[in-house]
């Protein structure tokens, strides 16, 4: 799923975005991360709500890899019946 996909359904589901970078780093295991104010371009590897206003979305960059241990998850918890309702 592409950030900038995303970023076009926040103000309708009343989310304010907080984005983040991941790049990879030498270690497999680890990534390290930087929050951005622009949609980043590139694909969501987690996303989350902090809280019942803003949901923190950490994004891996076009043309940047990462190790398939690694793998993206984005969460709808704690999501109402009625947040979701309003992404489809």
């Amino acid at each position: 799923m592409r950030a900038s996909d995303v970023a076009q359904y926040l103000d309708r589901v009343g989310l304010t975005p907080q984005w983040s970078i991941v790049t990879p780093t030498n270690n497999h295991t680890i990534t390290s991360s930087v929050e951005v104010d622009e949609v980043p371009a590139g694909v969501i590897l987690s996303g989350y709500a902090t809280n019942n206003t803003h949901a923190r979305f950490d994004v891996l960059q076009d043309g940047q890899t990462l190790s398939s241990s690694n793998g993206g998850y984005v969460s709808d918890f704690p999501c109402t019946s009625e947040a979701a309702s309003q992404w489809r």
